[in-house]
Formats: structure tokens, C-alpha cells, sequence
């Protein structure tokens, strides 16, 4: 998978920060036993949540995997002089709920 720059991460329901510019991973300490990860990006707005567990205090991954069947391009025509310019965009969630402009 590819890593997501800026996606806002949450334990528990408490903000940890945000990926890093690479998609660098949020770090935080947590104790044994159950919690939830949340993870929200402009390509996935509503959110992405998993439950997972920790079971020492040793250092552990989680990964949260968005499917590439969320994502759309959109052709938006933006005119020119001779009406041959447009704008590609890349967007997740619901099409219907985009706003497109300058």
C-alpha cells in the first residue's frame, strides 16, 4: 500500500496527531488490552476505524488500509479560450458532496 501524508489519527477517540509529509507514522504509548484506531483524511472523510489490542509493552504496528474502490477521478471543465481546459481531480467519499472551483 501506499503510505497517506496527513491523515489525523485518534486512539480511544483522543486526537494523536497527523501522518507525517512522507505518510510518516503516529507513535503513541498505550497500556495492554483493547483500543480503537480512527484514522480521517481528506480521500476518506468519513473516517476509517479498526479495533485492535495490545498485549505487552512492547512496540507494535497497525495499519489501516483504505480500498482503492472509494476513490473517483472527476473531470471538471474550467474553460479556456477555446473551452479545451479542464481539471482532474482525485476524490474519496461521496461524489455528491464535493464542491469543485477555484
Amino acid at each position: 500500500g501506499t503510505k497517506i501524508p496527513g491523515a489525523e489519527v485518534a486512539v480511544d477517540g483522543e486526537p494523536r496527531g497527523a501522518t507525517g509529509a512522507r505518510g510518516e507514522p503516529v507513535s503513541c504509548g498505550l497500556r495492554a488490552g483493547e483500543h480503537s484506531i480512527e484514522a480521517r483524511h481528506l480521500l476518506c472523510p468519513e473516517g476509517m476505524r479498526i479495533p485492535f489490542e495490545v498485549q505487552s509493552s512492547a512496540t507494535c504496528a497497525v495499519q489501516l488500509k483504505m480500498s482503492m474502490k472509494r476513490l473517483r477521478f472527476i473531470c471538471v471543465a474550467s474553460g479556456g479560450p477555446h473551452g479545451d481546459i479542464a481539471d482532474l481531480w482525485l476524490v474519496g467519499g461521496r461524489t455528491a458532496d464535493c464542491r469543485f472551483g477555484r
